[in-house]
């Protein structure tokens, strides 16, 4: 036996070991056969080490839930997905050495058919910890302060970030070398409220990354599950989310290193610096990063998720054109949700690519699914919820946007957006300037154009005509193209906000040229 410890147990080496005719790598987290060479996620990697402990012999499936999950909420269907993943990755591989069998109602065995294990080799543990690729998450288990019992926050929170395929999380008292971040709390009641202190400590730059205090009213009606769970979410979409707390942490590091050489994992991560940035030129290079990703892992779904998040942006906001634009979106969404079905922000980028192809059937059964499969995502459901809410379903996009803005309280201006135009509609201008005047994205031509056109159509032309000028700044003075481009592409489906849209921007002093259909849509 060797001294395999799940989840956290810490060794002083780190082992290799061959089994069969692969290589097992825990340590970095790869696998080896011949020249191939395949990657695992960390749990994945527990789930092959404890596995390899008895090759030819069934582990049980409690076992397996008590050791790698602590059995916690959903470890089922994690285990199976785990187990899926790794008979995936010796498919990879070309191996017929390994192979995993399921023993129905007991468990599974490792089958090694050449089942002389070399011994362990060691091997010096890292001298740094990864600076990003699949950041990985210890949450130690939160303090309760005072008498009243609590469930653990802590473990709610863990499930939430299983959500997420760019992370990978574990529960643990003790750290791993490769584990970059800890998370850490306390939870206690006091006059009436669950109050959660959380801390967030980045190991890499020895660093205080985020804390937060948040709290939630309790009285005789409300179960305390349910505030547990409200407070959990909160966390984990600020947490986690593309605007969350782990991505900024390695926004600083891309920035700083354009030509550096990037994992896919990186190339994943990159995308949501563009849609921090929102520009051309951070549009070109995550485009060029992923381009590079996709040729050396073609079997990983973010990659090709992301791959047509940055392709449909060509369409979407005009960024770097290369022809075809929808369709190559569609065909790498596709190949993303083949690979994972279950992939969250797979199906997401597949709605989104659906929308722009003016699929709205199709975008809103798919939006759907990703919403329930990962219900913490507040960048998701509020870009589905706007998508919505232009595609004529007004109840339902600010309803999602509402709850994305709930979701992740540092979120970006943009998530407003349905809100804005929702009042725009219903007449309610003095609250649909508050909305846009608290957008606050300096460089994105979106932020004056929406104050634009509200101003514009309270009669205060002066304010109107100066964000007018801050709009044409931004995106140019050649409006040819503009009701197509920043109209039509969006808001295709609502006719009446439309009209309201180009009526506020033509009271800001914005003609735009004529062209049939925005002709037909003057003339209603």
């Amino acid at each position: 036996m060797s001294d395999f410890r799940p989840l956290g147990g810490k060794a002083e080496t780190i082992r290799s070991r061959q089994i069969g005719d692969i290589v097992i790598q825990a340590g970095a987290n790869t696998l080896a056969s011949g020249e191939i060479e395949v990657r695992l996620e960390p749990l994945v990697m527990d789930l092959l080490s404890m596995l390899a402990e008895q090759p030819n012999s069934v582990v049980s499936r409690d076992a397996l839930l008590e050791t790698l999950w602590h059995k916690r909420h959903g470890a089922d269907e994690s285990l199976t997905r785990a187990v899926s993943s790794l008979r995936k990755s010796f498919r990879m591989l070309n191996t017929s050495s390994v192979s995993i069998e399921t023993v129905p109602k007991r468990g599974y065995k490792l089958v090694v058919s050449e089942s002389v294990i070399s011994p362990d080799k060691e091997e010096p543990a890292p001298e740094e910890l990864p600076i990003a690729g699949l950041p990985i998450v210890t949450i130690s288990a939160f303090e309760t302060i005072g008498e009243q019992a609590l469930p653990d926050i802590g473990a709610e929170i863990a499930q939430g970030l299983s959500r997420f395929s760019w992370l990978r999380t574990r529960m643990a008292d003790t750290l791993k070398p490769d584990s970059r971040f800890h998370l850490v709390g306390s939870q206690h009641v006091r006059s009436g409220k669950l109050n959660l202190i959380i801390r967030l400590f980045d190991r890499k730059s020895d660093t205080v990354a985020w804390s937060r205090r948040f709290e939630t009213g309790l009285d005789a009606e409300r179960d305390p599950l349910d505030a547990i769970d409200e407070l959990a979410g909160i966390v984990t979409a600020s947490l986690a989310d593309p605007h969350g707390r782990l991505m900024a942490a390695n926004f600083a590091e891309f920035a700083q290193a354009k030509n550096r050489t990037m994992s896919g994992r990186d190339a994943v991560v990159r995308t949501f610096l563009f849609k921090e940035r929102l520009n051309a030129e951070d549009h070109l290079e995550t485009r060029n990063f992923l381009d590079r990703a996709r040729a050396a892992e073609p079997h990983d779904a973010d990659i090709w998720a992301a791959s047509a998040y940055i392709t449909i942006e060509e369409y979407k906001h005009d960024f770097n054109p290369l022809p075809d634009s929808r369709d190559r979106a569609l065909s790498m969404a596709r190949r993303a949700v083949d690979l994972d079905q279950r992939n969250s922000y797979a199906q997401f980028c597949l709605a989104e690519v659906h929308y722009f192809r003016r699929e709205y059937r199709a975008f809103k059964s798919v939006a759907e699914r990703a919403i329930e499969l990962n219900p913490y995502d507040s960048d998701a459901i509020a870009m589905i919820g706007i998508m919505m809410f232009y595609g004529g379903d007004r109840d339902r996009g600010v309803e999602l946007t509402l709850s994305a803005m709930r979701l992740n309280p540092d979120h970006p201006g943009w998530y407003r957006f349905a809100h804005i135009y929702n009042d725009v509609v219903e007449g309610n201008l003095n609250r649909a300037l508050d909305w846009a005047e608290r957008v606050k994205m300096p460089g994105y031509y979106a932020d004056p154009y929406v104050r634009a056109q509200v101003l514009g159509l309270m009669g205060k032309t002066d304010e109107a005509r100066r964000a007018a000028d801050e709009m044409l700044a931004l995106w140019g003075d050649d409006l040819a193209t503009f009701y197509d481009k920043a109209i039509a592409r969006w808001v295709y489906r609502s006719p009446a906000l439309v009209g309201k849209i180009v009526a506020g921007l033509e009271a800001a002093g914005i003609v735009l040229p004529d062209n049939p259909r925005l002709n037909a849509v003057r003339e209603r």
